[in-house]
């Protein structure tokens, strides 16, 4: 399983409560909630890798980070220096175990186009289930629209 937008473990530990034996790939890009996320895996023996990262379709952006009420996300900033995000399939080469995952959740807060567009090659390869979230309003404030992810993922096989 691989957790984008893995926060502070939540799912993790609940997966992990019922699925002991599953390994999961946590990918978090906050750098404040990166450090409960390995705390929460840790204490609830979840079989884990974190990756400290924001994971994306690779392409610079300006942007800021605005957290707040347990969540973070990535905001348009003309204002701010241009930031790149790793592509997952890049992130994956790192993390090889984690090339065919049955399931791939995406929880980014209007970044999740970005992230399944970074994820081609292991989408294509693996045909995971895939859990995305789709905030219509958080997607815009990226610059994307629902429209464009729901026809990109029918493109993808995905129904």
């Amino acid at each position: 399983m691989i957790d984008v937008g893995a926060n502070v473990g939540d799912t993790a530990t609940l997966v992990a409560a019922t699925s002991p034996d599953v390994r999961m790939l946590c990918v978090e890009g906050s750098a404040r909630f990166a450090p409960m996320l390995v705390r929460n895996v840790g204490a609830h023996h979840v079989r884990a890798e974190i990756a400290n990262t924001k994971v994306g379709d690779g392409a610079a952006r300006s942007v800021s980070a605005v957290e707040g009420g347990g969540t973070g996300r990535l905001v348009s900033n003309d204002d701010s220096p241009a930031r790149d995000t790793l592509p997952l399939d890049d992130l994956i080469a790192s993390h090889p175990d984690f090339a065919r995952p049955l399931l791939l959740k995406i929880y980014t807060d209007g970044d999740d186009f970005a992230v399944l567009r970074g994820a081609v090659r292991l989408i294509a390869a693996a045909e995971p289930i895939l859990y995305v979230e789709l905030h219509a309003t958080l997607l815009e404030e990226a610059g994307e629209r629902a429209e464009a992810m729901i026809a990109w993922l029918a493109e993808a096989g995905y129904r």
